[in-house]
């Protein structure tokens, strides 16, 4: 049984991820301009985390000051 994980996107000075998953698993953070009709996930990054949370820090969305919209999912 696969266990749950959890995301959560931070609006302090820079773009990150939160991910409360298990540690030792995979997950993967994709990212979308829209989250409308047009949508398109896009991959950005994929971790193995070390702890049970772990923050993943989007530079290039911090460093553009862009609006993203971010789904993880735990990958083999």
């Amino acid at each position: 049984r696969e266990a749950p994980f959890q995301s959560r996107l931070s609006e302090d000075k820079v773009a990150s991820v939160k991910i409360c998953g298990i540690a030792g698993r995979t997950y993967q953070i994709d990212f979308s301009d829209d989250v409308g009709d047009k949508k398109e996930w896009k991959p950005l990054k994929i971790v193995t985390i070390d702890a049970d949370q772990f923050v993943y820090v989007d530079l290039e969305a911090t460093r553009l000051r862009k609006q993203r919209f971010y789904q993880v999912e735990e990958v083999p």
